[in-house]
């Protein structure tokens, strides 16, 4: 315990003192002195800056004449210890200052009436002991004190969620096993929720300090090997205690190969670390990156207890967006209706790459922006939904003026319905003998980059097994990690276009494939991800027929692929 480890220092000092101030019962006094002998003490630095020195408090010490029992400690002294003692338990006091606090707050102390001799005052202390810790508060470029900000109302209020919150805390309050993994996709609220624990624990338990670590800052500038296990080290013993919980976001960067070989050295540091229980510590990482690394990593995995994050459901994320709005309202002066809040979650399902209650913050901050630079005093419908199409890469007001120019009017009304949030699972589904005419159509509409175009011909998915071509391998099998033609086009670009070449041609549980996802508005990848296709406009170019073979009748141009096709071109 750091008390024990700095009481011991001081009986050590107050010892090699006694003989020479010919003292037989330690007092206050002699604690006083030991406190300012201390190297690089914050007494030292106090009384040096007063222009107060040891030898000037012995001096007083010499003038003292003591009647006391015959015993080691006066009962002043024990007194002062024990304050000190407890306050270094229940607060964030450290070392020396706690014992300098302890003596000026007792009264009619030996060690109060020196300082009152020499000109220290009682309040200048208390002032410089005061900027001392709000300097030992201050963030770190490596750790940062999450429970700090939650008592200074730094933090988005916490609204929801009660249950992670209980089993966060179940897990960090067991007695082994006590480091929870939060698991989920990126802004489901794992960063969130770990806020939300600071923010609990400040009413519950204000001991317990909850410090953001971060990696990134741990590893820049180590040149050397030793550098890194020193920082890292160092962090870790500056909070070390009973009550210090460590947060690491995207924990598999301590892992990853593709980060920084010293994110090898960091994992190792902290096995033993962990398992030891010296610290707790809250990790968090996505589904796909705890499988490809954290549990690949047995070691580390074991010492952590899984906690899966799901993505909020419309009704918790009203609750959340209502709770906080008053902090964007009171920022940005605007207001927001329940009406527009609402909006904003079902507007947000157009963001397909992202998930509630992050998306849907993002929108409540931006869209209170937006309206304060346009002058008005609350946020609108139309500001959210322009916000929304510019997230993914469209200009809408742009795109609605191009689209009434159009003269085909079925395409009119597709990409109106879809501009003003009124389409169905997907886009749409145009068939063409010519992808080239329907290209420009929607190039002039959207203004769409090349890169987001993606052709696919399905002549060469003749076969079942080219399915993993599409949505990727399955696990253990060759190319799982790079996915599927198709899906991981999807990811990549929230608003695409697909042309499908021969799709009539196609293996049939290639067309099943395709045909369940179109009429479900979402496709599953080999890696179990959901790939919603609201953004996207599929294209099916087939092949002209010239002549008449036989009996055969040949296709004619309006003939449908398939049923979910929308309309022929």
């Amino acid at each position: 315990m750091v008390g024990d480890t700095v009481y011991q220092d001081i009986i050590d000092l107050i010892n090699n003192e006694i003989e020479e101030l010919n003292i037989e019962c330690i007092g206050t006094e002699m604690l006083l002195l030991a406190l300012a002998s201390m190297t690089d003490s914050m007494t030292s630095l106090i009384f040096k800056e007063m222009g107060v020195r040891n030898e000037d408090i012995k001096d007083e010490i010499k003038k003292c004449y003591f009647l006391r029992k015959k015993q080691t400690y006066t009962s002043e002294f024990l007194e002062i210890v024990n304050i000190s003692k407890k306050l270094m338990k229940e607060n964030e006091y450290v070392y020396d200052e706690a014992y300098l606090f302890s003596i000026i707050t007792v009264d009619n102390t030996v060690a109060r009436e020196i300082m009152k001799n020499l000109g220290i005052s009682r309040e200048v202390v208390l002032e410089e002991l005061n900027n001392a810790r709000e300097l030992l508060e201050k963030d770190s470029h490596i750790l940062v004190n999450l429970s700090r900000m939650a008592r200074e109302g730094k933090l988005n209020p916490f609204i929801g969620r009660f249950n992670y919150i209980d089993k966060i805390d179940r897990i960090l309050s067991k007695k082994q096993k006590n480091n929870p993994m939060l698991i989920g996709a990126a802004g489901v609220g794992k960063s969130g929720l770990v806020e939300g624990i600071a923010q609990y624990y400040q009413k519950k338990n204000p001991k317990q300090k909850i410090y953001r670590l971060d990696i990134g800052s741990i590893i820049a500038g180590t040149r050397y090997r030793g550098d890194l296990e020193e920082r890292l080290l160092d962090a870790i013993e500056s909070i070390k205690n009973d009550n210090a919980i460590v947060f690491i976001d995207e924990i598999h960067n301590i892992l990853s190969p593709n980060y920084n070989e010293a994110s090898l050295d960091i994992a190792n540091i902290l096995k033993p670390v962990l398992s030891r229980s010296e610290i707790k510590c809250i990790g968090a990482t996505t589904t796909e990156e705890y499988y490809k690394y954290i549990y690949k990593d047995k070691a580390l995995a074991r010492r952590f207890q899984n906690v899966f994050i799901d993505e909020v459901s419309d009704e918790e994320c009203f609750k959340i967006l209502k709770g906080i709005k008053n902090n964007y309202t009171d920022y940005y002066n605007v207001e927001y209706s329940d009406e527009v809040l609402k909006y904003i979650i079902s507007a947000s399902k157009l963001i397909t790459n992202r998930k509630l209650p992050d998306k849907a913050i993002d929108l409540l901050d931006e869209s209170g922006l937006i309206a304060k630079r346009k002058k008005k005093d609350f946020v609108s419908k139309e500001i959210i939904i322009n916000l929304i199409f510019e997230n993914i890469g469209i200009n809408r007001p742009k795109s609605i003026k191009n689209t009434k120019k159009l003269n085909d009017q079925r395409l009119k009304n597709i990409f109106l319905n879809y501009l003003n949030f009124k389409s169905g699972n997907v886009l749409t589904c145009i068939q063409c003998y010519d992808k080239s005419k329907i290209l420009k159509i929607i190039n002039f509409v959207f203004d769409i980059q090349d890169e987001k175009i993606k052709e696919i011909d399905l002549n060469d998915f003749i076969d079942s097994h080219f399915a993993s071509n599409l949505i990727g391998a399955p696990s253990g099998y060759v190319g799982y990690d790079e996915g599927g033609q198709l899906t991981e086009h999807l990811i990549k670009h929230p608003f695409a276009v697909i042309v499908f070449k021969n799709y009539s041609e196609a293996n049939q549980m290639i067309k099943g494939i395709i045909k369940n996802a179109i009429n479900n508005g979402y496709i599953v990848d080999n890696k179990n991800r959901d790939i919603n296709l609201k953004n996207v406009i599929f294209i099916f170019e087939e092949k002209k027929i010239h002549k008449k073979v036989g009996f055969i009748r040949p296709r004619e141009s309006d003939t449908k692929v398939d049923d979910f096709i929308n309309l022929t071109i």
